[in-house]
């Protein structure tokens, strides 16, 4: 009757397995296996790894059938050890070579040929490492941003996924007002960095630096909008079209949405964020100015025009006023001598 094995570690390639302490492995009485002295070097050797560990794995058929179908390399099994614990197995390298993953494809690894697969507690893949067709790899994963750990302004500030925030230096806050950038708290980042450690990480929140993120978002948004900071410091954005961002609304930019919404209260929008959305908004300012401006010079030239032609009207004018000003000298002065005769007659 197949029993249950207790061990700290096992080697080789699979022939034997160290640090066995059941009373039985698959039918096989312990006390025979004892009779080896590797194996009774091994438990000896093992001892105080187990009593830290508690290790525990299945049973020794289980074991053996893993170990020949991963095929693992003699020569990394004899340089390390596997310790099977109740929080998983750990791998010890007695080297600098830690895990080394071959899948069984002669060709450039394509996205299917996993070296990993990663499962929920439903049996549900949830993530893989698999090959990109470029003899490198890739990530798949349903998150789709890349985020950091950014402590907060305020640590007893409280703030959450799809909150927007303003960075004050490397410190993150509901207050957007007065803050070098706008950005917002990822729900599932595909990659997390600047890990502070699990003794501080309840004051650091994930923010996310670039890609497709959930934003609590405030009124109707369109395909297409521009996302911004909503300015009231709780964390929501609003929706503007991009021919409709203003001058103060340049700096508060966060994204673009990618979805739409008609519903008028606070929702969770998808937006992409970090690709430099402000200077889209801009662009569009930007042309907006342009139009002002064509017109404005369009008004001008009328203008100018208008002006050039009074200055030509107002020229001819004086030289008519210059021409018959003799006329007008000569009646003057025979007009006084007439009133000067007829004085003298009297």
């Amino acid at each position: 009757m197949a029993g249950t094995v207790h061990a700290t570690a096992f080697a080789g390639d699979g022939a034997s397995v160290t640090g066995v302490d059941a009373d039985t492995v698959d039918g096989t009485e312990a006390a025979d296996l004892e009779e080896s002295a590797e194996i009774d070097a091994d438990i000896a050797a093992h001892t105080a790894v187990a009593d830290t560990h508690h290790a525990k794995t299945t049973s020794f058929s289980e074991l053996t059938d893993t170990i020949a179908d991963g095929q693992i390399p003699g020569s990394i099994a004899r340089d390390g050890e596997v310790h099977w614990t109740d929080a998983g197995a750990y791998i010890y390298a007695k080297n600098a070579t830690g895990l080394a993953i071959k899948v069984g494809y002669t060709g450039s690894p394509a996205p299917g040929n996993n070296f990993i697969t990663f499962y929920n507690g439903s049996d549900t893949p949830c993530g893989a490492i698999e090959g990109n067709h470029s003899d490198g790899i890739l990530l798949r994963s349903g998150g789709a941003d890349y985020a950091e750990c950014l402590a907060r302004l305020h640590e007893e500030e409280e703030i959450g996924p799809g909150d927007v925030v303003g960075l004050f230096g490397d410190k993150v806050s509901k207050r957007t007002e007065g803050a070098e950038r706008i950005m917002v708290v990822s729900r599932s980042p595909i990659l997390l960095g600047n890990d502070p450690g699990e003794d501080v990480e309840d004051a650091y929140e994930r923010v996310a630096f670039l890609g497709q993120v959930e934003v609590k978002v405030c009124g109707v948004v369109k395909l297409g909008d521009v996302i911004v900071s909503s300015r009231k410091e709780d964390g929501t954005a609003v929706a503007v079209a991009p021919e409709a961002v203003t001058p103060g609304q340049l700096h508060h930019v966060l994204g673009q949405a990618l979805e739409a919404s008609e519903e008028s209260g606070v929702k969770y929008v998808r937006v992409l964020v970090g690709l430099d959305q402000g200077s889209r908004a801009l662009g569009h300012r930007v042309k907006n100015l342009e139009e002002v401006n064509g017109f404005l010079q369009a008004q001008n030239a009328e203008r100018t025009a208008r002006l050039a032609s009074l200055e030509t009207q107002m020229n001819e004018r004086r030289e008519c006023h210059r021409g018959n000003r003799p006329g007008w000298l000569a009646l003057g002065v025979v007009g006084l001598a007439v009133g000067t005769l007829v004085h003298r007659r009297r």
